[in-house]
């Protein structure tokens, strides 16, 4: 699998330095990955009891990483215990979640779980630090858990030649799998505990916001909708084709059914609901999803950023498609939308036109698929100025994330006032999920909870689902 290999002694930071060149079959498995979920929690006998066989095992083991452990203090035990909980019940739910159910030996039916050998991400504001997670437990837990045969595991690696690189990585082994078996376990059985709001500095590094107050009242409304969403029966009908295909794209995930909100920087900038494993499947596998039984219908705020500047600064927006431009050709609205909404949120314009140049989060920028250069691209940014002049002077400002502040408490009133009629939704930002037969009821949540915020009602469009709904129903929500 691997032409050469040569491993370097640990590091004084505890970086495992292991220089690899992979070949591609190791890169495609190893990239059937996602970063090891620390939220996982389960009180159920079932679980507890497999865990407890787990540690009983390995407490006897003369691993040096274990045996540098003082097992015999109650207090270590335990919080060795609840390191391997965190691993294994991630590896159990990554494998019944992700599995192909026709071949389970098969690189698809066995995805990896990433996670770091860094110090340095163990320390305060990291997510492993957020539930007390210790660099020498967590590495004494892999580590045992690999001498046991119950997880296969893959250090970490830079090709220097290439630029190459791959986070620590670990599966369940059939081993594992048939202790879960063995206990009966489901996912079911298996909850998360992640904190209901995230305020995140300017580096991306959590804060800790135990004794803001200011967090603490948006607690009740988050915890509400979450009660919603654990209720809700959702279910997602796939052919074995469409499953492979979902699960060589993203990972499912079903206890994640529940939400929080994240702030950036302060508690009036983001504030956006993200977790539910429904945001992250690719668009076009949402017509399969069920909810309650139902079909669902799902209903967005048309160009809502654009409208939503245009509200606040008290000007009527202009007719027709804010995304089309009078001299340019329709097959560039991508592009428009892109640039657009760049302009919004990014803190210079610079910065929006070498996005669409460049890229950003490691997608490719959206000008070179459309072969245009950077004069082309600095030309429709005049051009969209130009349309949009009412509100171009927040073109470069970095307001998206008072926007999402604004929309976020939008989403909020939406679904809080569906919870109050019984009719379960899901947050995609600036659109949602319904049970087809209540999308006239989420319509006019939508209208009333932006003209709350804004002073004015924004368009709402049906984005998919269309073919669920009555004539009736049709024509209330396009009127």
């Amino acid at each position: 699998m691997l032409d050469k290999e040569r491993e370097q002694p640990e590091a004084a930071d505890g970086v495992s330095c292991i220089v690899l060149e992979p070949d591609g079959s190791l890169l495609q498995a190893l990239d059937n990955s996602r970063p090891l979920d620390v939220y996982k929690r389960s009180d159920h006998p079932s679980i507890r009891a497999a865990v407890d066989d787990i540690i009983s095992t390995l407490t006897q083991s003369a691993h040096p990483r274990l045996a540098a452990l003082n097992l015999a203090s109650t207090k270590q035990r335990r919080r060795l215990r609840e390191h391997v909980s965190v691993i294994v019940l991630d590896l159990f739910i990554a494998w019944a979640e992700n599995t192909d159910p026709e071949d389970l030996k098969s690189v698809l039916g066995r995805p990896y779980v990433a996670y770091s050998r860094d110090k340095n991400a163990y320390r305060t504001g990291s997510r492993y630090a957020a539930l007390h997670l210790k660099y020498r437990l967590m590495m004494a837990a892999v580590d045992g858990l690999v001498e046991l045969g119950l997880i296969e595991h893959r250090m970490g690696f830079h090709d220097r030649r290439t630029g190459v690189g791959r986070q620590s990585r670990m599966r369940a082994t059939l081993a594992l799998m048939e202790l879960h078996l063995a206990h009966r376990l489901t996912p079911r059985m298996v909850s998360r505990g992640h904190p209901l709001i995230v305020l995140r500095d300017d580096h991306g590094r959590d804060v800790d916001t135990t004794d803001m107050q200011e967090a603490a009242g948006f607690f009740s409304g988050v915890e509400r909708i979450n009660m919603m969403l654990r209720d809700a029966d959702i279910q997602l009908h796939l052919t074995r084709e469409q499953r492979v295909d979902l699960l060589r794209r993203c990972h499912v995930d079903t206890t994640r059914n529940t939400v929080y909100r994240v702030f950036n920087g302060d508690f009036a900038h983001g504030g956006r609901f993200y977790g539910h494993w429904c945001q992250n499947i690719p668009g076009e596998f949402r017509p399969l999803l069920t909810l309650m039984g139902c079909p669902v219908v799902e209903l967005d705020f048309s160009s809502m950023h654009p409208r939503m500047l245009y509200a606040l600064a008290g000007v009527v927006p202009p007719v027709g498609d804010l995304y089309a431009l009078d001299n340019r050709d329709p097959y560039y609205r991508p592009v428009i939308k892109k640039l657009l909404n760049a302009l919004i949120n990014a803190r210079t314009e610079l910065a929006a036109v070498n996005s669409a140049l460049h890229g950003s989060d490691g997608q490719e920028g959206i000008a070179r698929a459309y072969g245009l250069d950077r004069n082309q691209v600095l030309q429709i940014v005049a051009s969209i100025k130009e349309k949009h002049r009412a509100i171009s002077g927040q073109f470069g400002s970095g307001a998206g994330l008072r926007l999402q502040n604004i929309d976020s408490e939008i989403a909020e009133s939406v679904m809080l006032t569906l919870a109050e009629l019984g009719i379960p939704s899901i947050p995609l930002h600036d659109s949602f999920l319904v049970p087809a037969p209540h999308a006239v009821a989420l319509h006019t949540a939508m209208r009333t909870a932006s003209e709350k915020h804004l002073g004015t009602a924004l368009p709402v469009d049906i984005e998919h689902g269309d073919q669920h709904l009555s004539d009736h129903d049709r024509k209330l929500i396009a009127a």
